[in-house]
């Protein structure tokens, strides 16, 4: 009777690990965790240093499994983080692809490219399965010597310009084809 109930209480403890050790999946169902398998930009989960990307016009996710449409409007949410690290709730499009119902593009409202030089936050707060995830990614700002166009931009690199020489003969130098547009730098 002893060895019964050691055999028994081994038997129960081995399938315990084996049951904890293996999804609830049953064979041939699809798992059950939404995961995002690729992105057409950089993302990256830490807030401190989002991946910079130049031109964003349309985020593309795609998912481990097909989105379903009646969820993933309430659950999908975009927004823009100030320089102060306090993040906005923007406006956003929704749209899951046609052919294949894995991917979700989100875009700006109205449909535009988005800021140059901003942070964003791209936070899934349930899809299909009860999951949560927040991205974050910035936009690079437009090269440009005459302003950046966006007034929470700070520019923090040192420019040194080297051969300009002074009480030259303007005839022959080659600064003046950039003249104009050094002088407007120049002050700034």
């Amino acid at each position: 009777m002893k060895n019964q109930l050691k055999y028994l209480s081994i038997l129960i403890a081995l399938s315990g690990l084996i049951t904890s050790s293996f999804s609830l999946n049953l064979p041939g169902e699809p798992n059950k965790t939404l995961t995002i398998i690729k992105s057409n930009l950089d993302l990256s989960e830490n807030i401190t240093n989002p991946p910079v990307n130049n031109s964003v016009e349309v985020v593309q996710l795609t998912f481990s499994e097909a989105l379903d449409k009646a969820t993933v409007q309430g659950s999908v949410k975009l927004f823009r983080i100030d320089t102060k690290g306090i993040a906005s709730e923007l406006p956003c499009y929704l749209r899951i692809d046609y052919y294949n119902p894995a991917i979700l593009a989100i875009n700006s409202k109205p449909v535009q490219k988005f800021a140059d030089g901003v942070e964003y936050k791209i936070e899934v707060i349930r899809c299909n399965h009860g999951w949560w995830l927040s991205l974050y990614f910035a936009t690079n700002v437009s090269p440009g010597l005459s302003s950046t166009g966006n007034t929470e931009v700070k520019r923090n690199k040192i420019v040194v310009i080297s051969d300009i020489h002074l009480g030259m003969d303007s005839k022959f130098a080659e600064i003046n084809k950039i003249l104009i547009t050094s002088l407007i730098f120049l002050p700034k």
